[in-house]
C-alpha cells in the first residue's frame, strides 16, 4: 500500500494531551484526507517534522483504519512514506529550520516532496510578464526602489498601489493618490500594527515618507484598477486550482470577495467578506451588473498555473486572486502558494483533498527525478 506523507502541525505533537487521548478525532479536512487516501488504497500518514527518524527510516504518525475517518486514529511507526505533502504554514517554514532539513534529505533519498514555496511578488510579477501566456493578465506594475520611482510611477497611472514583495493578507499594502490640490494622499487598511492609515502629504513630505517605508522593505507599485463593485465594496475572485491525479490544473471553484465598505483591499484580515457565486450572480442580475464569465477567470487562473509550473514542478495548488475591471478586462491581483481552506465550500474542500491526494499518487508513477529545482529561482532577485 502506497504511503502518503502529510508533513503538517495541524494533529496533536506526541506528548500532548490529546495524543494520550484514546478517542481523538481531527478535524473534518483531515478526515476528507483520510478518506480520499482510503478511497485508492493509500495509507496517509500525518506527523510533524519531529516526529521523522531517518536513521531508523520510519515516522511516528498519526493513521485511521476507520473508512470514514470517525474513529480508530492511533499514533504509530510506519516506513517512511512514499511521497510527502508540506501543509507547514509559511513563516514556520521561513523561521524553522527542521523543515528545510527534512525537505532535503526526503529529496535527497528519492521521495517526492510537493507544495513548495514560491517567489516574492516582484519576482512572480517578472515571471508572468515574461510569457505570453500569462502577460496579458499582469497590470502595470514595476518593482520600486527609491521615492523618485515612486513618483515617476504617480505621474503616468492614478492611482497606484504598492505593495510589500514579501506582504500578505494585504498587510502594509498601500494607495496612493495625486489629488488635485496638488497633495499626495496615502492609505492602508493594515499599516503599522495593522492600524488603518491615512495621511496627506506635499511632494517633498512624501519623498521623505517613502524613503523611509523604502528602507524597510522593497515594494511592487501596480496600477490602481477599477474593479466592479457592489455598492461601495470592491469585489474581486478568489479562484482555487490543483494539480489532479493526471498532473494537469483543474479549477476547484470560485469564491468571490467583498471588500468592507470604502477599503481599499477585499481581504479578510482587514474586513472583508466572502459570499457566494450564486449569491452574487442573484444579485448583478437584479442591479443589472456585468459579471465576469467564469471560465474567463479560470482561464487566466490555469494559465498562471501552467507558468509557474516550469519553476516549481511539484507545485500542487494555488489561490489566485483575479480581478474584473469595469471596462472587462481581467487581471491577476496575487498569487497565493499556501492559500487559506477558510474560503473553501464544503463541496471545494473535497475536491481539494480528492486531487491533493491524486496528485500524491501521480507523483510516485513518475520516473523519479531530481527535485532540486523546486529550490532553484529562475533569476536572481
Amino acid at each position: 500500500m502506497l504511503r502518503f506523507g502529510i508533513l503538517t502541525t495541524a494533529l496533536p505533537a506526541k506528548d500532548s494531551k490529546k495524543s494520550r487521548n484514546g478517542n481523538y478525532v481531527p478535524n473534518k479536512t483531515w478526515r476528507l484526507f483520510h478518506i480520499a487516501g482510503y478511497q485508492r488504497q493509500m495509507k496517509v500518514l500525518f506527523f510533524r517534522a519531529e516526529d521523522i527518524d531517518f536513521q531508523k527510516r520510519r515516522v511516528h504518525a498519526w493513521t485511521s483504519t476507520s473508512k470514514d475517518g470517525l474513529s480508530g486514529w492511533t499514533r504509530n511507526y510506519h516506513p517512511l512514506p512514499d511521497v510527502i505533502y508540506e501543509n507547514y504554514y509559511l513563516n514556520l517554514v521561513g523561521s524553522d529550520p527542521r523543515i528545510l532539513k527534512v525537505r532535503r534529505e526526503f529529496i535527497r533519498r528519492g521521495i517526492p516532496v510537493f507544495n513548495p514555496t514560491l517567489f516574492n511578488k516582484a519576482a512572480l510579477h517578472r515571471i508572468l510578464s515574461a510569457s505570453d501566456s500569462t502577460r496579458g493578465y499582469i497590470p502595470p506594475s514595476s518593482p520600486v526602489r527609491k521615492a523618485s520611482d515612486v513618483l515617476a510611477f504617480l505621474k503616468t497611472f492614478q492611482p497606484i498601489y504598492l505593495k510589500p514583495v514579501t506582504g500578505s493578507g494585504g498587510a502594509g499594502i498601500l494607495q496612493v493618490e495625486l489629488l488635485g490640490s496638488g497633495q499626495i494622499r496615502v492609505r492602508s487598511e493594515r499599516f503599522t500594527n495593522n492600524q488603518r492609515f491615512t495621511k496627506y502629504f506635499t511632494s517633498g513630505q512624501f519623498q521623505h515618507f517613502m524613503a523611509r517605508q523604502l528602507s524597510k522593505r522593497r515594494y511592487l507599485a501596480q496600477k490602481g484598477l477599477k474593479l466592479i463593485h457592489k455598492g461601495d465594496q470592491k469585489i474581486d475572485f478568489r479562484v482555487v486550482v490543483h494539480r489532479d491525479s493526471t498532473g494537469m490544473w483543474k479549477s476547484v471553484g470560485i469564491r468571490p470577495k467583498l471588500g468592507k465598505t470604502g477599503s481599499i483591499i477585499t481581504n479578510s484580515h482587514a474586513g472583508g467578506q466572502k459570499t457566494t457565486w450564486s449569491r452574487l450572480f442573484r444579485w448583478s442580475q437584479q442591479e443589472r451588473v456585468h459579471l465576469p464569465d467564469r471560465s474567463a477567470l479560470e482561464k487566466a487562473s490555469i494559465a498562471v498555473a501552467e507558468r509557474l509550473t516550469a519553476f516549481r514542478p511539484h507545485l500542487s495548488h494555488l489561490g489566485i486572486d483575479v480581478a474584473a475591471c469595469e471596462d472587462g478586462r481581467i487581471y491577476v491581483l496575487d498569487v497565493n502558494p499556501r492559500p487559506g481552506r477558510d474560503l473553501l465550500t464544503p463541496e471545494m474542500l473535497v475536491l481539494v483533498t480528492q486531487y491533493t491526494v491524486g496528485f500524491a499518487s501521480y507523483l510516485t508513477k513518475q520516473q523519479r527525478r531530481s527535485s532540486s529545482h523546486d529550490f532553484i529561482t529562475p533569476f536572481q532577485y
